[in-house]
């Protein structure tokens, strides 16, 4: 696995490959990423902090920032781990494939990372809470009566009897 500088590849055909398990190259990785978590559940992390670039003549590029690329590189390029991500990327896209890390940079900067992906899902869910919240009937009149103001919003699991 070599760390360098890349312009995105081109992934036209791993995501019509992809097509067979997931609609993108993008929903391929996330599932690999969770095949990954339940052979190696300390490497997931890892690989969602990286931006799957694409797949290109059968190598899957995922880059990161360069404050993590040698921790990742390093990491991902372990015997007991680079076989685990290839297969599970190559069993989601159709085709065997050979990781490539490299540097998050210009063009491919403009892509998100499962992990900030997954941020933004939760800081959505929560603006989403807040504002239920703020137009609740209920919670307005209680407000109303003691004076108070919402402060935190938080999802309550309901209780199955």
């Amino acid at each position: 696995m070599e760390k360098k500088a890349d312009t995105a590849p081109s992934h036209n055909a791993a995501e019509k490959s992809a097509g067979k398990v997931g609609s993108s190259l993008e929903e391929a990785w996330s599932h690999a990423v969770g095949d990954v978590r339940k052979q190696k559940p300390q490497v997931a992390p890892i690989l969602e902090q990286g931006v799957c670039l694409g797949v290109d003549g059968g190598v899957l590029t995922v880059a990161y920032k360069p404050e993590m690329i040698d921790f990742a590189a390093k990491l991902l390029c372990r015997e007991d781990i680079r076989p685990i991500v290839e297969e599970a990327v190559g069993v989601r896209v159709g085709h065997p494939v050979r990781l490539n890390c490299s540097v998050l940079t210009g063009q491919s900067h403009e892509k998100r990372s499962l992990a900030e992906q997954s941020a933004e899902k939760d800081r959505q869910k929560k603006e989403k809470l807040q504002r239920e919240a703020m137009t609740d009937p209920l919670v307005k009149s209680a407000l109303d009566i003691f004076g108070g103001e919402i402060v935190e919003v938080r999802q309550v699991e309901s209780i199955q009897e």
